[in-house]
């Protein structure tokens, strides 16, 4: 499954749920890092926001350490509005939205898995 957008310079927001307890957030988070520096080097912009299902400060401090993205804080009110809108109830998973704010996908994370920053 790829997905492309039909302005190849488009800018894009992702919006990723994770939790440092999770193994597949973990790792789901190193392969977004090694993308997201792909994806801002290919005449494409994304501006990506972590929003934490950490179960406490501790651990939400743990998982952002070596994010080089926007953090919502911890526990925002916020974050807890984006994880109803977008029906976030399993980690990880990673919204990808126009720079208009309109929904792209909400399977980036399963895009940028199997076809990588170039599937976007």
């Amino acid at each position: 499954m790829t997905f492309k957008a039909a302005d190849q310079s488009e800018d894009f927001i992702g919006l990723y749920f994770g939790q440092y307890s999770n193994p597949g957030s973990l790792k789901f988070t190193q392969q977004l890092i090694g993308q997201y520096w792909e994806l801002n080097c290919v005449n494409k912009s994304i501006e990506v926001f972590y929003v934490s299902f950490d179960r406490d400060f501790g651990e939400y401090k743990k998982h952002v350490e070596h994010m080089p993205w926007i953090l919502l804080p911890w526990q925002t009110p916020f974050g807890r509005k984006l994880k109803m809108k977008f029906n976030a109830t399993e980690v990880p998973k990673f919204v990808i939205l126009r720079k208009n704010m309109s929904l792209l996908t909400q399977e980036g994370k399963e895009i940028l898995l199997r076809g990588g920053a170039h599937a976007i």
